[in-house]
């Protein structure tokens, strides 16, 4: 059985979500047990709840498409930013993740 760390979990988690499929035919379509990914998500979610919100450091990763794009990630969560993004939307979108972590 493959032991995976928290970041790998917040990171298959997340792409589950931006997927848009339910994690049931998510994970069986990319060989990952549903129970162990539902109880992952359970853990995180809890850890979270005990140690709030938490800082990490950005990376800046330089790309040569026509549109700027900024990928803000904490956890299980991923935010994708145009570069005529909206900072009052950006700032309520922060505060909701900052109540459900």
């Amino acid at each position: 059985m493959e032991k995976r760390s928290k970041e790998e979990w917040a990171r298959i988690i997340g792409r589950q979500r931006e997927s848009g499929e339910s994690a049931k035919g998510w994970c069986a379509a990319n060989g990952i047990n549903h129970h162990t990914f539902t109880d992952r998500v359970q853990r995180l979610k809890k850890e979270g709840e005990r140690k709030g919100p938490v800082w990490v450091e950005a990376k800046v990763e330089a790309k040569k498409d026509k549109a700027e794009e900024i990928y803000i990630e904490t956890g299980i969560f991923r935010i994708k930013l145009s570069s005529a993004f909206d900072e009052v939307t950006l700032s309520r979108a922060c505060k909701v993740l900052m109540s459900l972590c």
